[in-house]
């Protein structure tokens, strides 16, 4: 099967400051000749003056997927298509309290 995908990344200073630690952005999605797709999202942001930092991942995948069945007795003609959904979300947001 084919997988196509395109990526992205995304950097920058908070309010174009040097000073300030750098943040970024990265972005994936892919799609296959299957019919499964996904979108892939992180981040590891920083705020003026890096008070607050957040990091996390964002997941959102569409794939099916061919059940044959168990065991070596299982007829080669049986395939079940199983609809697989996944949402998955995790964020940490931290705040800077001393220098």
């Amino acid at each position: 099967t084919w997988e196509i995908g395109l990526s992205s990344l995304y950097v920058y200073y908070a309010k174009r400051d040097t000073i300030n630690r750098l943040s970024e952005i990265s972005g994936f999605t892919f799609f296959t000749l299957e019919q499964q797709y996904g979108l892939c999202l992180d981040h590891a942001i920083y705020s003026d003056s890096d008070r607050w930092f957040l990091l996390g991942k964002l997941r959102f995948q569409i794939f099916p997927l061919y059940y044959h069945g168990i065991g070596t007795n299982t007829p080669k003609e049986y395939t079940a298509s199983v609809d697989a959904n996944q949402f998955f979300i995790k964020e940490r947001i931290l705040k800077k309290i001393k220098k």
